[in-house]
């Protein structure tokens, strides 16, 4: 993007051109689609798929001296395919200061959700990206009731930062925070991000009642050429792993691929590993992807994805064929090699 309103800041609003909020509201949104084939050793079929096809407004009011108001409502499209409607995704409201960065509140994604997705070489929801490994212990998370704050930018450099408040009917026992610092320039994208989820509600959903969930995620994507390498480093901490878990295990995972760009067509790899929990033997888990993208105007593409995920005998839920936002989307098999191939396009206006 040549002009950003913030060089990344809550997902939607600020990696969006300065010019969406320019005025508005503006109009935007996806259609993602794709047919997929997917196997995961119990189930093995081919599915037509609805991957986070979307729409939204977005827009901005300058109120001078340097100010202005902002606003991103987004929903999801879940009926294209089935009954299910529409959904909400991010949505937030606040204020840009040229001096003082910028506030919001609402719902959105977590600076950690941001900087895995930034990270990936492969677009958000299409088979074979990185969230297929990387969603244990809510270190993908969209929560509610968000304060988010973006500092202007250091030179190259800006935090992003989120409190979630919890609510007062759970005597705000409900709390989290996300932060990231992000650099930003010349090609190269670099972070660092931090979770810590303190909520009982929160931990119940993880399976934890003590201890309290925490990620630790660096990431960083460098474009030269043709070419755009990628890397991403994860620890969860204090997560329940399954069978044989105290409630308070760490994990590792490292990922990262290559991609290079020919005319309008892109081919692209990655691989990641995620290694043994502390308490679960053979919780290993490995998976390759690749793909052929193929830009047909510069609102619509084309893709062929495959992806292999291969998985130990103490292996659990948190790895997937499809991952968070797939159509199709299975549990990986445990003790086994899940696989599938994806044909798809996507549509943006």
């Amino acid at each position: 993007m040549n002009k950003k309103i913030l060089s990344m800041a809550v997902a939607g609003v600020l990696a969006a051109p300065a010019a969406a909020f320019a005025g508005g509201p503006t109009l935007y949104g996806q259609a993602h689609m794709s047919l997929d084939y997917l196997d995961n050793g119990t189930v093995s079929g081919l599915d037509a798929s609805s991957n986070s096809s979307r729409f939204g407004l977005k827009g901005s009011f300058d109120l001078g001296g340097g100010l202005s108001a902002i606003y991103l409502i987004e929903w999801g499209v879940n009926g294209l395919f089935s009954k299910g409607g529409i959904s909400d995704r991010n949505q937030i409201a606040g204020f840009k200061s040229d001096a003082f960065g910028t506030l919001v509140m609402g719902r959105h994604d977590t600076p950690t959700k941001v900087v895995g997705r930034k990270a990936d070489l492969f677009w958000s929801t299409q088979l074979g990206q990185n969230r297929q490994f990387t969603t244990a212990n809510l270190s993908d998370a969209r929560v509610p009731q968000v304060v988010g704050y973006i500092s202007p930018n250091f030179g190259p450099v800006h935090a992003f930062l989120a409190y979630v408040t919890g609510t007062a009917k759970n005597d705000n026992d409900d709390n989290a925070f996300s932060g990231a610092l992000i650099y930003d320039q010349g090609g190269l994208f670099a972070a660092v991000s931090y979770d810590v989820f303190m909520g009982d509600i929160l931990k119940a959903a993880l399976g934890n009642g003590s201890d309290t969930p925490q990620n630790l995620r660096v990431a960083a994507k460098y474009k030269f050429g043709d070419f755009t390498v990628a890397g991403l480093f994860q620890r969860n901490m204090n997560f329940n792993s399954g069978a044989g878990s105290t409630g308070s295990d760490n994990q590792n995972l490292l990922g990262g691929g290559l991609a290079y760009k020919m005319g309008k067509s892109t081919l692209k790899g990655q691989v990641y590993y995620a290694f043994e929990t502390d308490d679960v033997n053979d919780s290993d888990a490995f998976m390759v992807s690749l793909g052929w993208d193929y830009g047909l105007s510069k609102n619509t593409a084309a893709y062929l994805t495959g992806t292999l995920v291969s998985t130990g005998t103490g292996a659990r839920s948190y790895y997937y064929i499809g991952g968070p936002g797939h159509g199709s989307n299975y549990t990986a098999g445990v003790d086994d090699t899940s696989w599938g191939i994806s044909a798809g396009y996507r549509i943006k206006f």
